[in-house]
């Protein structure tokens, strides 16, 4: 993983020439597809070395009388501790061979090559494994085989993904250039910004303000912006994280206001020269933008895309040629159909971040199995408003743990630079109910928003929940469009 972040880097940044590429190859030549990263052997290793640890340490009725003692974080339910403490040598060893067996059928089920028949296999052990067939020593040991196979199959699906990148680019099928990371440009493009005077940045958002009468000042700035937006639109990569640094806000992020300016920009020059190629640019900035997987980056895609599509109803009304219909179409549909401005995404990775809180808040070993699946299950409801609220309040628990290394963070909002998307009040309310929130959540208490009232942060589940009938009343409206000019 460690080399293949390398070689992303270097990607990125546009490093690498086509005999880079042929000797990366040859490197990878050295994995194998079904199991890159060999967890595969990871599973078999771990096979045997849980056996012997088994027989090594509880082969005895006696040493299994400390086994719960010494393996506190396991599971006490349905009176399993009294089961195994009855158990009997003989009796021991036949539940170590039932996990033997089990394990097998785990290992048979990950080199299946079908990714479907796998992920079928997978389930029928997950059943098997909680109706018992598997015995009382896989019930307390057994991990989440599903969550491993599911890596394995991303590490295959990455593998060949950049497998299939390095073969086109040593083939000379794709530029090195074409490859590389469209955050660095719109890094650029910001640093550029940030050097330039209010007044002169003023004028370049201005559409007001006529093309005659920009100033000297002015008119490098646009243009070199418009410049660096037009490199970063043209690659398909954007990681907008290459820009954040370890004292970046989780919750916002301060590039994301950067982004909704360098939009500003694109929609200024729009509005002032209307021309077609800029609502291209505007709707791959959008595209780049769902990508990030940050609840406010969605916001922000969708008010984007919100004034693009104003401007291209408008457009549309004075008939546009059929070639410029054609690309803002093409570029409408670069916009995620199946998760409009990364609002999906985005809740799941704040999900998984809820789910982290539960493990390392100690709901298991507060609950048991039950329990933890209890909060598990809760945070998987919770809806978009819900979850940015939690964002901010598990934002605000780092904020104080840092407070002594860095108490300049404390004076900064980093929701500031986005305050007319989100609720100020509610922003400073959510700050100030985390350590209320926190010590709830601590304690096991993961039913939060049963009877806990809170300040939606932003209008994130409203707008969510119009992503897909915005994307798509544009993009049909592009190919009636385009159908009329074909007539």
């Amino acid at each position: 993983m460690y080399a293949d972040a390398l070689a992303a880097a270097g990607f990125d940044n546009g490093r690498f020439t086509p005999d880079h590429g042929r000797t990366m190859l040859r490197g990878m030549d050295a994995t194998t597809a079904s199991d890159p990263f060999h967890m595969i052997d990871a599973v078999v290793g771990e096979q045997g070395l849980v056996v012997d640890w088994l027989v090594d340490r509880f082969g005895e009725a006696d040493d299994r009388q400390h086994m719960f003692e010494e393996l506190g974080w396991l599971p006490n339910d349905d009176g399993q501790a009294e089961a195994f403490l009855a158990l009997s040598d003989e009796q021991f060893m036949d539940e170590v061979g039932e996990y033997d067996l089990m394990m097998d059928d785990v290992v048979s089920v990950f080199l299946e090559d079908d990714e479907e028949v796998a992920k079928a296999g997978i389930v029928d052990l997950q059943e098997r494994y909680e109706a018992g067939e598997f015995g009382l020593v896989a019930s307390l040991l057994t991990p989440s085989y599903e969550k491993l196979h599911n890596g394995l199959l991303r590490a295959r699906a990455q593998t060949a993904e950049r497998r299939a990148m390095l073969e086109a680019i040593a083939g000379g099928e794709r530029k090195v250039q074409d490859e590389m990371n469209a955050a660095l440009f719109y890094g650029q493009a910001m640093a550029r910004m940030r050097l330039a005077e209010t007044a002169t940045v003023d004028q370049v958002y201005n559409a007001a303000v006529a093309e005659a009468d920009l100033d000297e000042n002015a008119l490098a700035l646009r243009d070199d912006v418009l410049a660096l937006i037009q490199e970063a639109t043209e690659k398909s990569r954007c990681t907008l994280s290459l820009l954040r640094t370890e004292q970046s806000s989780p919750v916002c992020p301060a590039d994301l206001a950067e982004m909704r300016n360098l939009a500003r920009v694109l929609i200024a020059q729009w509005d002032r020269a209307a021309n077609n190629e800029d609502l291209v640019r505007l709707l791959r900035l959008v595209a780049h933008l769902e990508s990030d997987e940050l609840l406010l980056t969605s916001l922000v895609a969708h008010e984007t895309f919100d004034a693009v599509d104003e401007r291209i109803t408008n457009w549309l009304k004075i008939g546009p040629d059929d070639d410029a219909s054609v690309r803002v179409l093409r570029a409408a549909e670069q916009v995620g159909r199946t998760d409009p401005f990364g609002y999906v995404a985005a809740v799941r990775a704040v999900q998984g971040l809820c789910h982290f809180r539960v493990q390392t808040y100690g709901v298991y070993e507060k609950q048991g199995s039950a329990g933890f699946a209890a909060a598990i299950a809760s945070a998987s409801r919770w809806n978009a408003d819900q979850l940015l609220y939690l964002q901010v309040v598990f934002d605000t628990e780092q904020r104080l743990a840092r407070a002594e290394e860095a108490p300049e963070l404390e004076k900064v909002e980093p929701l500031d630079s986005i305050g007319d998307l989100v609720d100020r009040v509610a922003v400073r309310a959510a700050r100030d109910e985390a350590s209320a929130v926190i010590a709830r959540l601590k304690s096991g208490d993961w039913k939060l928003f049963d009877d806990h009232v809170f300040l939606p942060v932003a209008s994130v589940q409203e707008r969510r929940a119009t992503a897909r009938r915005d994307l798509r009343k544009l993009v049909a409206a592009l190919r009636r469009a385009c159908e009329r000019d074909r007539d």
